[in-house]
């Protein structure tokens, strides 16, 4: 639990959570159960409910809650995470939640990855925190909705972390490309990591071994670079862990996990298939061997 994060449980707030970003709770300011609220660690707080929307400097909470805050609170750039994410940090969630609702994915998914938006005139993009597999913000990436799609900070090696790995608890885990991808799984309560591309490295496969992940389901794009990066990801993981498919795709398809609806992914997450299924149909549609 980071200090902020305790100094909020030492101010007797309730269902308090440690965030990327600083801290979640339920708000001081009104009766609530659904953690709207969130304190930064630039400083800030702010209530989401509609009928609250109390925000300001943490002096004022400071007051309110007649408790100091941590110092850290606002010497925290010192911290890698701060460095890396401070700079970007401009719009507050609702923009980020109407990213998000257009792929489906609920609302209650934006503060668990820290999610933002980054309004400046060269960006306006969702801005995403990426995390290793302690939690710790790595590096930050940014969705635009124009032909530039993903972005990542410059020198950023995508191929030393698996987005989403810091919240596997279990042995059995899916492998998607992308973000969206991993935010829908966990949306519908199936344990996700995303390579990042369509290709798993070396690196990626021994962070999943030292997880002790006992099983892989490989459900990458539906399209011939998803089907390319598929084979190849099972020849990477022979030997660390059982390899699966969840791409049976039959019938219209989206493009990717993240588009399609919960019945669609709980059927590919439950409707395994090994590695001859997704050579022959590899085959089928683009002649891929």
């Amino acid at each position: 639990m980071n200090s902020l994060a305790a100094w909020l449980e030492r101010a007797n707030l309730s269902g308090v959570q440690p965030r990327a970003y600083g801290a979640r709770a339920n708000c001081p300011f009104h009766q609530d159960r659904q953690r709207t609220f969130a304190v930064y660690l630039s400083g800030r707080f702010r209530c989401f409910h509609a009928s609250c929307q109390t925000a300001g400097h943490i002096d004022r909470l400071e007051t309110y809650l007649g408790t100091a805050a941590p110092k850290i609170v606002w010497q925290e750039e010192d911290t890698p995470d701060f460095k890396i994410i401070a700079p970007y940090w401009f719009a507050p969630f609702p923009f980020a939640h109407d990213a998000l609702a257009k792929r489906g994915v609920p609302s209650s998914e934006v503060g668990t990855w820290g999610l933002r938006w980054d309004n400046r005139p060269h960006r306006d993009a969702l801005l995403i925190p990426i995390q290793d597999e302690l939690g710790q913000i790595v590096s930050v990436a940014w969705r635009y909705n124009d032909a530039r799609k993903y972005r990542h900070r410059a020198g950023f090696q995508k191929g030393h972390v698996l987005y989403g790995l810091w919240r596997v608890t279990g042995k059995i885990v899916y492998l998607v490309e992308g973000f969206a991808d991993c935010w829908k799984l966990w949306s519908f309560g199936h344990e996700a990591v995303a390579s990042m591309g369509a290709s798993v490295s070396k690196a990626q496969v021994q962070l999943l071994k030292a997880r002790g992940i006992e099983t892989v389901v490989v459900m990458y794009d539906n399209d011939s670079a998803g089907f390319r990066g598929a084979v190849h990801a099972a020849e990477m993981l022979i030997g660390h862990a059982d390899v699966a498919f969840g791409m049976h795709y039959r019938g219209r398809w989206p493009k990717d996990p993240g588009e399609a609806d919960r019945v669609a992914v709980d059927r590919l997450a439950k409707q395994r298939v090994g590695l001859d299924v997704v050579l022959d149909e590899a085959w089928r549609r683009w002649g891929i061997l």
